[in-house]
């Protein structure tokens, strides 16, 4: 019976080394997965830290934008205004223009029918001059 309760205890101890031993191996394979985890979590942390700069570096770029949008707002009012300053500076500048044009152009009109008319003249006294000479 000895024998019988030895075998009994050795069979349990052997059974209990090899529950132990996948124990232990359940528990080396626990704290590599908690080594993992926390190495993800650190990775997380700094990607977390790196997409919070980049949105304060978007956020930045987001308010430059915004203020040369701005910028160029008040250079476009700013040149529109120049813009109209001009029109009203030429406008009268070219309608007197046009008008001193117009003016030439009539009193080119009115001397050349005056050339015109004296070259008449000069042309009947030319004839008038040959009839005289041809008659003496």
């Amino acid at each position: 019976m000895e024998e019988k309760v030895f075998e009994l205890i050795e069979k349990m101890y052997i059974e209990m080394q090899t529950g132990f031993s996948e124990l232990r191996s359940d528990f080396h394979g626990l704290k590599e997965n908690q080594r993992n985890l926390e190495n993800n979590q650190v990775t997380l942390a700094n990607n977390q830290v790196k997409l919070e700069n980049n949105l304060i570096k978007l956020e930045n770029n987001l308010i430059k934008l915004e203020n040369n949008q701005v910028k160029l707002e008040n250079k476009v009012d700013t040149l529109s205004s120049q813009v109209i300053a001009l029109e009203n500076d030429l406008k009268p500048k070219i309608e007197a223009a046009l008008d001193g044009y117009s003016l030439v152009y009539e009193k080119l009109e009115l001397v050349d029918n005056k050339v015109d008319h004296l070259t008449d003249i000069v042309q009947s006294h030319d004839i008038e001059i040959k009839v005289i000479r041809g008659g003496k």
